[in-house]
């Protein structure tokens, strides 16, 4: 099963310009050969993609690509890992709620103004 994920994938990070969230070329993030590391660098994968896609309506990985990736999950945790994440994809429903999402999903998608606010 993890034979058929590619070295790197691209998470799709957004950034903020005009007035609304789009995607800059970025260098693909490398694979962990890791399975507890993999696990995280998935599930990680998988909420960004989720909060494009519930949230914003605008998804940036295909359903095919979004499929192999949470089969991945499902397998890594069957297969290694006793423990299963609370944002894993196997146990937790997209959502279009933002407070549904884990902090580091929301810090990626603060505007530049909820970022001010934070800092103060």
């Amino acid at each position: 099963m993890l034979q058929n994920l590619p070295e790197a994938i691209d998470f799709h990070l957004p950034i903020w310009y005009n007035g609304a969230f789009t995607t800059q070329e970025t260098e693909k993030i490398k694979l962990s050969g890791d399975e507890e590391e993999l696990y995280r660098q998935l599930v990680c994968w998988c909420c960004v993609q989720r909060y494009w896609y519930y949230v914003l309506d605008s998804p940036k990985a295909s359903d095919t690509e979004y499929d192999m990736i949470e089969r991945c999950v499902a397998y890594i945790e069957e297969e290694f890992l006793l423990e299963r994440n609370r944002y894993s994809p196997t146990i937790r429903p997209g959502s279009s709620f933002p407070s549904d999402y884990p902090k580091f999903v929301l810090f990626c998608f603060a505007t530049p103004k909820e970022s001010e606010n934070e800092n103060e």
